[in-house]
């Protein structure tokens, strides 16, 4: 049971090695204070007197980004974003079109590369990212499991196989204070 579990958590450890350092480097930056508009280029247009019918948006931006000399998103799939607006393209690159009265604002945004590593954090893109980031989680739960399982179990004086009483009592700390740290940090 322990070499099949040693075998599990290498070779998921392994594959699931560089989403896991994304996400714990994406993480920390997130955490410290930035965005997904980390280094981004962020332009805003409003367009007087435009008023942009519900699904003519991709060929009205064919023809706006022609004419105005401004890059069209490589695709044009539409997405929904806030306060009824539709936002055409990538999580790298699209542009936002917000409905106002008798106007339309247009926001183009091109990411950065941090940025766009944020935005696969906040799974904020296509499901196959997301799919990855799932297997982690699952990946991570397991690796704990199988840890505890391998490392926990030690032979006493009689050969049976019993827990490490410094491992429950490290456990059972951690437990204490990561209850104790987050009912403190949001209530």
């Amino acid at each position: 049971m322990k070499k099949l579990l040693r075998k599990i958590h290498l070779y998921l450890g392994l594959f699931t090695l560089p989403m896991g350092l994304l996400l714990a480097l994406t993480g920390i930056v997130y955490i410290s204070g930035f965005n997904q508009n980390v280094g981004a280029e962020i332009n805003k247009y409003t367009l007087d007197g435009v008023v942009i019918e519900a699904g003519n948006e991709v060929s009205f931006l064919q023809e706006w980004t022609s004419k105005n000399n401004v890059e069209m998103p490589r695709t044009t799939e539409i997405n929904q974003g806030k306060g009824g607006a539709v936002i055409v393209g990538t999580p790298h690159y699209g542009i936002e079109i917000k409905p106002g009265k008798n106007q339309t604002f247009l926001t183009t945004t091109k990411r950065s590369v941090l940025g766009d590593m944020i935005m696969i954090h906040k799974a904020k893109v296509r499901w196959f990212a997301n799919v990855l980031s799932i297997l982690l989680g699952i990946s991570m739960f397991m690796f704990y499991i199988s840890g505890i399982v391998i490392a926990s179990f030690k032979k006493n004086v009689n050969g049976e196989k019993v827990l490490k009483k410094e491992y429950i009592i490290t456990l059972a700390l951690g437990i204490i204070i990561t209850v104790f740290v987050c009912v403190a940090s949001v209530i």
